[in-house]
């Protein structure tokens, strides 16, 4: 595969529909999940490229993002790892 045809992550039906399920699991733990682009590229456009329904932000919240002087913000581990984990329980 050639990476030169990666671009930004798309707006799909799919990709909107799995960002609207993500948005209603954070509703239901008590998190605003606002839909919001950054753009730029990240590990997710990979996948995007190849069909595959995919949201980036269940990681922490960045600073700078996609840039070489990214960063977190280390405080926002312990509720994304609670929003990841509610995702993850509706899928398996």
């Amino acid at each position: 595969m050639s990476f030169d045809n990666i671009t930004p992550v798309p707006a799909t039906p799919e990709n909107k529909q799995l960002y609207k399920k993500i948005a209603e699991v954070g509703k239901e733990i008590g998190m605003e999940l606002p839909e919001q682009s950054s753009g730029g590229y990240g590990d997710v456009c990979f996948f995007s490229s190849l069909g595959i329904p995919v949201v980036d932000g269940l990681g922490p919240y960045m600073y700078k993002i996609h840039s070489t002087e990214e960063n977190m913000r280390i405080s926002s581990l312990k509720e994304k790892i609670q929003l990841f984990c509610a995702v993850l329980g509706t899928v398996i």
